[in-house]
């Protein structure tokens, strides 16, 4: 789970309100965790950085959870557009179709393995 690439060493990244509002959106806005998010992301700080960030700062930590209840709603939608948009006249429907629900399973079980208590 641990970051698998050296940022390297620099000076810390402070907070700052419009810090927390990029990286609150553009989690809400991926399908992967906080910590790939952060690791992809050079601008952004590194995942060691943000977990002392939401430790420190419980309306940052509350963001971030609001952030990835959203991300989950978003994912879930996204499984059920993948079902919902295959094209049953189509010569290969049942193929589509299987390839679908196979997509969007793994998304309500990545939900699932996320929040279990809510789905």
């Amino acid at each position: 789970m641990g970051s698998s690439r050296s940022r390297g060493r620099g000076r810390p990244t402070k907070y700052s309100s419009r810090l927390s509002d990029e990286i609150r959106l553009r989690l809400e806005q991926s399908d992967t965790g906080l910590a790939n998010l952060l690791d992809q992301a050079p601008d952004l700080p590194c995942p060691k950085t943000v977990w002392t960030w939401m430790a420190a700062k419980p309306d940052f930590s509350q963001k971030i959870a609001e952030a990835k209840e959203r991300q989950l709603e978003r994912i879930q939608y996204a499984g059920l557009e993948l079902i919902d948009g295959v094209d049953v006249s189509a010569p290969n429907a049942a193929l589509s179709l299987s390839k679908a629900k196979a997509s969007a399973d793994v998304r309500f079980r990545l939900a699932a393995k996320i929040e279990p208590r809510k789905y």
